[in-house]
């Protein structure tokens, strides 16, 4: 199982090298107000996406290996796409035509009708991309899988950096990206063609109401994950300033770091999951205190060794040095999650998903109408964790009431109060004491969870004597 993380991990780790130099270019290049729009430039691609999948891409995944009587998955994913397709074709065309000026203007905070076109052509592209790398996913090419997913980052931000360098306007720069992602696309479709797409049948739909069931409760979903984030950012451009968004979301290079870990457990365990549940759950059981004993070791190593990672970030963008913690606790909780939560999709319950985004968006969009103006960046970084423990708590109870996969609750309990803890003290202590007390929780959860080192010490020997 290890290597097959690793495997998978291996795009992400070049994601992280990548993600690292561009911090250091675009955070020394582009002032804060530049970066701000670029941010939200993404995260509005990202919202577009979420919403243009209509959760399509989830039903991929989840039917991939049980597509309706008298279909392939080839079949399967060619309809899937096409929906997706035709649906960012409709949209964009609609948008740009005729709301361009109203939609730039209140992402942004200017007309351009460019934009607003390249935020659908990149939607497209990365929609192309995302069912074609699904389906090395699923079939555990993980060769084929990391070149795809690399070859996408670094097109998605090595032609940022370029356009950073030659020192061209946000038009130029947002054309550049895309133009990158979007010839990418295109290649893969001729890569893939024989072995993804079978147009064969269809029109036909027999057998796809659990499909278009599964999708009506997994599109709100991501949509909400990622409205989240973007009315988020438009409470800091409207209450902070733009520049602020690019301070803010400074802090995500970090989250580029903790990707490396996150992307590749994620990648593989959705699809052991799906294969695995029914004869392996005991082994599954066994993964859930590894996992969050992994989560804290990195964790407390990135406080730890915070300010030598802010040598590469421009000086401009220090400002979230003083909450960056508490914005990882997002993307802890939900990596921490992918072994608590599973039974929810596993008997097809997404609607309780669903529910417990929804309820943690409406804690975030509150908190941060409430402690934005009191705290500034703090006060929605705030927010964010306090959502993201909400969204932690609900989707493990409902997920561990339909399929147990947690082996000492007690222990659960105990890292996960640790992830809190090393999201808050650095935000809320100075100076030396941060380190003691991180230190002193590592050595905590390192002591209660020393069965479990021991086990991991214990096959390492094995192994290797």
């Amino acid at each position: 199982m290890v290597k097959s993380i690793l495997k998978f991990s291996l795009s992400n780790m070049v994601n992280m090298v990548i993600g690292l130099f561009s911090a250091v270019i675009l955070t020394r290049v582009f002032v804060p107000e530049v970066y701000g729009v670029l941010n939200i430039f993404n995260t509005t691609v990202a919202t577009g996406l979420s919403i243009i999948y209509l959760g399509l891409d989830s039903c991929y995944i989840r039917f991939y290996n049980e597509p309706p009587d008298n279909t392939s998955n080839k079949q399967l994913g060619t309809k899937l796409l096409l929906m997706c397709i035709a649906a960012d074709i409709l949209a964009g065309s609609v948008i740009t035509f005729f709301f361009y000026d109203k939609f730039t203007n209140k992402m942004f905070g200017f007309a351009s009708r460019i934009i607003c076109a390249l935020i659908f052509i990149s939607i497209f592209s990365q929609i192309v991309l995302r069912f074609l790398n699904i389906k090395y996913r699923m079939e555990f090419n993980t060769k084929n899988y990391n070149i795809q997913a690399i070859l996408t980052q670094i097109m998605l931000k090595l032609f940022v950096i370029i356009a950073a360098l030659m020192k061209l306007k946000i038009e130029m720069i947002v054309l550049f990206n895309v133009a990158g992602v979007f010839i990418l696309a295109v290649v893969f479709i001729f890569i893939q063609c024989r072995n993804f797409f079978s147009f064969r049948s269809l029109m036909a739909f027999d057998g796809y109401s659990k499909i278009f069931k599964f999708a009506v409760f997994s599109a709100p979903l991501a949509i909400c994950i990622n409205l989240n984030n973007s009315i988020s950012q438009q409470f800091i451009s409207r209450g902070l300033g733009i520049s602020s968004v690019g301070i803010y979301s400074s802090a995500g290079y970090f989250v580029t770091i903790f990707n490396a870990l996150q992307g590749g457990f994620a990648t593989y365990w959705s699809a052991y999951m799906y294969s695995n549940y029914k004869e392996k759950q005991a082994e599954i059981k066994k993964v859930n205190e590894f996992l969050l004993l992994a989560i804290i070791i990195v964790f407390s190593g990135l406080i730890l060794g915070k300010d030598i990672i802010y040598l590469l970030i421009g000086k401009q963008y220090h400002e979230s040095k003083t909450f960056f913690s508490l914005v990882l606790c997002y993307p802890m909780l939900m990596l921490a999650a992918e072994t608590t939560s599973y039974g929810i999709t596993l008997k097809n319950r997404n609607h309780l998903n669903l529910l417990s985004f929804v309820i943690s968006v409406f804690v975030n969009l509150v908190l941060a109408f409430i402690l934005i103006p009191v705290l500034g960046l703090k006060g929605a970084a705030f927010a964010s964790m306090i959502s993201s423990v909400v969204l932690y708590l609900m989707r493990t109870v409902f997920g561990q009431k339909l399929y147990s996969s947690i082996s000492n609750v007690w222990i659960t309990v105990v890292d996960v109060i640790a992830v809190i803890l090393l999201s808050v003290i650095p935000a809320v202590v100075n100076g030396f004491m941060v380190n003691l007390y991180v230190i002193m929780i590592l050595m905590a959860v390192l002591f209660v969870n020393r069965k479990y080192i021991s086990l991991i010490f214990m096959k390492i020997r094995n192994r290797y004597s």
